[in-house]
């Protein structure tokens, strides 16, 4: 993850303050599973938010508008349990 976090600080133009910032509070949505459960889906996307919500009090307006640009670039699509291996509507756009 620190050559992509590295690519991230870089790309979003973060001064040095705010690529520790930036660096912890992202840190801090790694679940850890210190005593053998991982969280659950809903502890999971709190955490996120929390961490949305920290970062963008550490990025100036720009930056997080590009950030959840990049971010939305890399998450895969919510295929309601679908396996993932498209949406089978003929190429149609």
């Amino acid at each position: 993850m620190s050559k992509m976090m590295e690519n991230l600080v870089k790309e979003l133009g973060l001064n040095d303050k705010q690529a520790v910032d930036f660096k912890a509070a992202m840190q801090s949505m790694v679940p850890t599973a210190n005593d053998g459960e991982m969280p659950t889906r809903e502890e999971m996307a709190k955490r996120m938010k929390a961490v949305d919500e920290k970062i963008k009090s550490i990025l100036t307006p720009e930056q997080y508008t590009k950030f959840k640009n990049m971010r939305r670039g890399h998450q895969r699509p919510d295929n309601n349990g679908d396996n993932g291996e498209g949406n089978n509507d003929g190429g149609n756009q």
